[in-house]
């Protein structure tokens, strides 16, 4: 997908090399995060949004060690390096499946994952809500909750109210050769984007 910003360019979403912390390396075209030294470290993207529904997909790799890892959405102002840690300034997804939000435990959980599962990620800057789904299980862990029809859904918007959302990758201390996968929309969606919402 093609995202024009605010200063006028054109590109297609990717990670973003200058805006990583500097033990992950990058390869696939910028769209695979490979973790390298122990300690906590993330990745934003190249696009952010404010507005409108967008979606995207993680896979994960042979080796994806948990704590303080996962995918999200954060500010540009939330702490990238330490991001992992409680998700301060954003949402993230756990590799054991429970969702962190701003500093707390959302109370949902959308299953453990393991190596080739991928995480859907929908979100709703236009109704303020975030869905996860593993593979093609319910979105956020629900059995009611849908993202096409507004149903359910995280609450983001004591964060995201007054802030753009950038998609982030992190990785925790223990993660260090941990990789994943994602992809913006550049290529076609394994799972697909739930209806009304467009590629990242």
């Amino acid at each position: 997908m093609l995202w024009v910003g605010a200063g006028g360019y054109t590109s297609t979403t990717t990670w973003n090399p200058a805006d990583a912390s500097v033990s992950i390396s990058l390869s696939g075209g910028n769209l695979i995060a490979t973790a390298g030294a122990t300690g906590d470290m993330a990745v934003r993207a190249t696009n952010f949004y404010s507005s409108g529904k967008h979606y995207f997909e993680v896979t994960i790799g042979s080796t994806y060690a948990g704590g303080d890892t996962g995918p999200g959405i954060m500010t540009f102002a939330a702490a990238r390096d330490t991001f992992g840690q409680n998700a301060t300034g954003g949402v993230i997804v756990y590799p054991a499946g429970a969702i962190y939000y701003n500093g707390s435990p959302a109370g949902l959980n959308i299953g453990a994952q393991s190596a080739g599962n991928i995480i859907g990620v929908a979100v709703d800057l236009t109704n303020m809500k975030i869905w996860y789904r593993l593979q093609t299980g319910s979105w956020n862990g629900s059995g009611t909750d849908n993202p096409a029809t507004n149903t359910g859904g995280l609450s983001i918007s004591t964060v995201f109210g007054s802030a753009a959302a950038y998609p982030v990758q992190a990785f925790g201390p223990s993660a260090s050769g941990s990789t994943s996968t994602v992809n913006f929309g550049a290529t076609t969606f394994v799972n697909g984007p739930p209806s009304g919402f467009t590629s990242w």
